[in-house]
Formats: C-alpha cells, sequence, structure tokens
C-alpha cells in the first residue's frame, strides 16, 4: 500500500515532475497503521477505475489493492498539494 501511494504521488501529480516531491507520513499505534501521501497535487482527484484492466497490464489496480487492504481511504487538499491517506486496522507492526 505504502509503495503504490508513492507510485500514485510521482506517476499522476506534480511531484513525478522535475524537482517534484513527495512526503510519506506514517503514524503506527498498536493495532493500527495510518499512511498518508502528500504530494505537489493533480487536477483530479484520485479514484477507484472500473474500466476493464488487460490481465497482462502492470497497472491500473493499485487503489484496488488499497482498498482491500484498508478499512479506509481517501484524499484531501493540503496547502502545499493532496494527501492521499489509508487507514489499516489490525495491523501487526
Amino acid at each position: 500500500m505504502v509503495s503504490e501511494l508513492c507510485t500514485n504521488a510521482v506517476e499522476h501529480t506534480a511531484s513525478g515532475e522535475v524537482g517534484g516531491k513527495f512526503v510519506l507520513e506514517l503514524e503506527v499505534s498498536p493495532g493500527r497503521v495510518l499512511v498518508g501521501v502528500v504530494d505537489m497535487g493533480a487536477p483530479s482527484r484520485p479514484k477507484l477505475c472500473f474500466e476493464a484492466v488487460d490481465a497482462d497490464a502492470v497497472n491500473g489496480r493499485g487503489l484496488f489493492i488499497v482498498e482491500a487492504v484498508s478499512k479506509t481511504w481517501g484524499s484531501e487538499m493540503v496547502r502545499v498539494g493532496r494527501r492521499v491517506w489509508a487507514d489499516v486496522v489490525g495491523a501487526s507492526v
């Protein structure tokens, strides 16, 4: 999930441009991990893409993975761009 959110920041936002950056946030407590990635912004919100993905495709399933392994996930605008987060309850750390 961490890899997916970081990859999305680089692939789909200004964070992937020359000089772009993103910040990974991890909040760990007993039985819970909250993952956040703050990127430099994109023109649209992240969303699940329900279009058919070719079985041999190497991308297009990432947010489905995030959806499957997290209790909940979402995004919000922040001062520098957008923060995408996922809450994993029952995590063993």
